[in-house]
């Protein structure tokens, strides 16, 4: 699953990804559109309901910040 926000020179992303222990992680990127200054954060999650609520309250925090929702898919 990949979810981007993008403003007036920014950009969020959050993915999910599997660990070589198949531990479930939710990696956030962000950074500049202009030049290649990204940064970075890895959350390890245990349940579906852990993903919700940090998908949630990011968003909540995108939208606040000025960022609107570029698209959202998955790629099971």
């Amino acid at each position: 699953m990949n979810i981007y926000w993008i403003a007036k020179t920014k950009f969020y992303q959050i993915s999910l990804e599997k660990t070589l222990f198949d531990e479930t992680v939710l990696r956030r990127t962000w950074g500049s559109i202009h030049n290649n200054s990204t940064r970075s954060k890895t959350h390890f999650v245990t349940s579906d309901n852990e993903i919700t609520k940090l998908v949630a309250q990011i968003h909540k925090r995108r939208v606040s910040r000025g960022y609107r929702l570029l698209n959202c898919f998955s790629l099971d």
